[in-house]
Parts: C-alpha cells; sequence; structure tokens
C-alpha cells in the first residue's frame, strides 16, 4: 500500500498571533495563516480632495457701505463732542481764574504785601504778582476761550481798556471783581469775587 505524500509538497503556512484589540477583532491567542491570497493584497489607498477654504475678505460694496456708514456717525457725533470739548474748556478757565484769586488773597495775608491780579484781555491772559514782583506767576486762556467781561461793580463796560489789575491788601481785602468768559458757542461763565467774600463764587450763565 503506497503512501500519498502529495501534502508534503504544500507550500508551508506561516502562523502568526494577533495582539489583543487589533484591527482584525480577535482575540488574543486565536491563530491566523498569513499569506492567504486575502491577506496579501496591497492595502487600497483612498484620497479625499477636499475643496479649498473660500478666500477671506470684504468686497467693494461692503466697504463703501461701511464707510458710508462711519461718515454719518461722525456728523452725527463730531459737534457733539466738539460742544462738550468747549464747555469742559469753560469750566477749567472758570476754575483756574477762581484759583488765581484766592491765591491772590492768600498770599497777601500770609506775607503781608500787596499782591495784584492783572487780566489782559486781547491776548487772554491772567498774571499774578507780589508788589516787590519777586512772585509772578502766569497762565492762558484754553483755546477758544475768550473774556467777555472783566470789571468792577458798577462799571457798565469792562472791556474798554485791554489790562485790567486788581489788587488784594495785606489785611485781605480787595476790589469787587466780575470776570466773565465764553467758548465758542457762546455759553458763558462767570467769576465773581466780593470784597466782603473770602472765596470767588462761580456762575453759569450770564449775557453781554
Amino acid at each position: 500500500m503506497g503512501i500519498d505524500t502529495g501534502f508534503l509538497n504544500m507550500t508551508p503556512m506561516r502562523l502568526a498571533i494577533q495582539p489583543l484589540g487589533s484591527r482584525t477583532g480577535k482575540r488574543s491567542g486565536d491563530i491566523e495563516a498569513i499569506g492567504s491570497p486575502a491577506e496579501t493584497k496591497p492595502p487600497r489607498l483612498q484620497y479625499s480632495l477636499a475643496m479649498p477654504p473660500p478666500a477671506l475678505g470684504f468686497t467693494l460694496l461692503e466697504l463703501l457701505i461701511v464707510m458710508a456708514l462711519l461718515g454719518v456717525l461722525t456728523a452725527v457725533v463730531y459737534p457733539s463732542i466738539g460742544r462738550g470739548m468747549s464747555t469742559l474748556r469753560l469750566r477749567t478757565a472758570s476754575r483756574q481764574i477762581a484759583a488765581a484769586i484766592r491765591l491772590a488773597r492768600s498770599k497777601a495775608l500770609r506775607e503781608q504785601q500787596t499782591y495784584y491780579l492783572q487780566f489782559d484781555v486781547r491776548k487772554g491772559r491772567v498774571d499774578l504778582s507780589s508788589e516787590d514782583l519777586k512772585y509772578q506767576r502766569s497762565f492762558s486762556l484754553p483755546e477758544g476761550i475768550v473774556f467777555r467781561r472783566v470789571a468792577s461793580s458798577g462799571e457798565d463796560n469792562g472791556l474798554d481798556s485791554t489790562d485790567r489789575a486788581y489788587y488784594f491788601a495785606p489785611n485781605g481785602l480787595g476790589e469787587n471783581i466780575e470776570v466773565r468768559i465764553a467758548n465758542s458757542h457762546g455759553r458763558q461763565m462767570r467769576i465773581i469775587q466780593s470784597s466782603m467774600v473770602h472765596s470767588p463764587k462761580i456762575e453759569e450763565g450770564g449775557s453781554d
């Protein structure tokens, strides 16, 4: 009886153990034949043809609309901002003048000498100086602020002269002073100093 040796000519098979959690889904220890026709096929490559993202930007029409809106907002808001800044400068100038009056009186009392407060109406400047001229300070009105009236009590018009000077005696007494300033929009502030009152008073409003 002859022995069939055909199985000896068969291609030897390689065995491999797939690890746990492999992509085949088999458990660890499962034996799989490597080299079978199903496994020897080359992997099929898949390509994704993604469209490029759209370019970011604005169209000419959109830019024109934005510029038109900005122009309208500027035309509406700018006058209000201008009036607000002019009013702020007016109030700042009135406080500076009131502070100069208080300083002149206090230094006259403390140093026991006469102090002079001079208003240059044309140049819009205020000068403070001592009698011996050892102390001299000055400041100018903010841009757009002008003197409308600088006078003593009882004067009809205080702008006949370009320079108006007022004194503060060593005992603290001084002249009655009325200073009126205005901005470019016609708004006015009054600074009133009475010889009977130690501190000047600031009032809003007034007419020429």
